[in-house]
């Protein structure tokens, strides 16, 4: 007998709204902040409430680590009422309040995700006739941020080719989350030929790295190019454009 968790999206167990907390209390203050959390299910869910510390790798994917293990983690200062464990009925919605009070010497962006996890796990059978256990985990991610924490800004650390696609290498230099999107295009040197490559988003947190990676197009004509990423983060700020010359034989 296996157990698998899976997100609450791939089941009807368990729905949280919002998904994301904001705090940005002055340190030392407590700030609370509510997520409402369903059961749009047939059955009595029984829960439980955790804490994780998170980072996302170099290709934007989610790592979980103990609380408190991480430079960035905010678990420590988090506290979530009215309880660890409770349950919920079908079609019920409960309240719950997150408190987040950061230490005096807070100064930077902290992170951390407040897990609501099914324990009363259904049985199910996998694609080989296994029977699993199925837990649904719903995940809120909570970011705190300090007041006078306003820079936002990004940079292209590299832009590189390989036989069959580019590779762009992101940093994140500022004091926020940086969320945005990166558009390629490719100019036949020869021709003049244009090709737009897919737009692509990403999400980063400050000193994050984060590399994006485009596919060159099948058929795409032989030839010297000029390949132009432009990576935008928001209207109130600077696009960053970053030039490659490349062949493509």
């Amino acid at each position: 007998m296996m157990l698998a968790r899976l997100p609450a999206q791939a089941q009807s167990g368990l729905a949280a709204t919002p998904m994301k907390l904001f705090f940005d209390a002055p340190p030392g203050s407590p700030q609370t902040l509510s997520v409402a959390l369903s059961n749009p299910s047939p059955r009595v869910m029984e829960a439980g409430i955790s804490l994780a510390d998170w980072r996302r790798d170099s290709s934007g994917h989610i790592v979980y680590y103990p609380p408190g293990s991480q430079s960035n983690s905010c678990a420590a200062w988090l506290k979530v009422l009215p309880g660890e464990r409770f349950s919920l009925r079908p079609g019920e919605t409960k309240q719950f309040s997150v408190i987040l009070q950061a230490p005096a010497r807070a100064d930077s962006l902290k992170n951390s995700m407040l897990f609501f996890t099914q324990l009363n796990t259904d049985s199910a059978k996998d694609e080989r006739g296994m029977h699993i256990l199925v837990a649904v985990r719903v995940g809120v991610q909570v970011i705190y941020t300090p007041p006078g924490q306003h820079k936002k800004d990004i940079d292209i650390l590299a832009f590189s080719d390989s036989r069959d696609s580019l590779r762009v290498t992101l940093q994140n230099t500022g004091q926020l989350e940086a969320n945005g999107k990166a558009a390629c295009e490719l100019l036949h040197l020869a021709s003049g030929k244009k090709n737009k490559l897919k737009e692509t988003d990403f999400y980063t947190l400050p000193g994050a790295r984060r590399v994006l990676q485009w596919a060159l197009p099948p058929g795409l004509e032989k030839g010297k190019y000029t390949a132009t990423v432009m990576v935008d983060i928001g209207p109130e700020q600077e696009l960053k454009i970053g030039e490659l010359e490349f062949s493509h034989d």
